[in-house]
């Protein structure tokens, strides 16, 4: 790790959707962040921010409850997020199957990050 070169971190608003029906009426709150390659493009994810927040909202709203009460499947979703947002700008995700070491992807986006995860 340099030290000298912190990572660019780009802060999402807070998302709160309704889960899946299926497992009952269930909401989800979740305050995320983002680690981006290049301080540069913090600024320049404003311009795809309408499709990148419209993105999550549909793969949130897909999620049942059960899915994400456990760290793997809470991993699982940070992936799918963050495979996403990479297509959004331009960068398909990895067809390998294998998943990337956080830090080491195909696109510009390294991380999803979860500063808050609730159910209700």
């Amino acid at each position: 790790v340099d030290l000298s070169k912190p990572p660019t971190f780009v802060a999402l608003d807070p998302f709160v959707v309704n889960l899946a029906a299926g497992e009952g009426d269930r909401l989800l709150q979740v305050v995320m962040a983002l680690r981006v390659s290049d301080p540069k493009l913090a600024d320049g994810l404003k311009g795809f921010m309408p499709e990148i927040r419209h993105r999550i909202n549909l793969i949130l709203r897909g999620k049942l409850p059960s899915e994400l009460a456990t760290p793997e499947g809470q991993e699982a979703l940070a992936q799918k997020i963050m495979d996403d947002i990479n297509e959004v700008l331009g960068f398909p995700p990895n067809k390998g199957g294998a998943r990337p070491i956080v830090g080491n992807t195909t696109g510009p986006i390294q991380a999803v990050l979860f500063n808050s995860f609730i159910i209700q």
